[in-house]
């Protein structure tokens, strides 16, 4: 099973790659509790994906948070590898 490290710089390197504004947050420090883990900027969009591995759990402060992305017109979910993220991204 592939960590949730190796998930979130797959994505990233992606993301980086088709020209994103891509931002990683950090768990400690200055972000907000439950902000998603990377936060894009896709083609005037704003994207943020919670990155998990197979067996990561979604906390109900990470929901709180996608669900209010989503309320303020944003893209959010929950992915847990690469393919999910590009799908998504391709759906914009």
């Amino acid at each position: 099973m592939k960590s949730e490290a190796a998930i979130t710089k797959a994505i990233i390197r992606h993301c980086r790659s088709q020209g994103h504004w891509v931002y990683k947050t950090w768990g400690s420090g200055y972000a907000r509790a439950g902000v998603p883990d990377i936060l894009l900027c896709v083609d005037g969009r704003f994207v943020a994906f919670e990155v998990k591995n197979e067996a990561g759990k979604v906390s109900k402060l990470q929901e709180f948070e996608i669900k209010n992305i989503k309320k303020a017109g944003g893209v959010a979910a929950v992915v847990r590898n690469l393919d999910e993220a590009v799908e998504i991204l391709s759906e914009l």
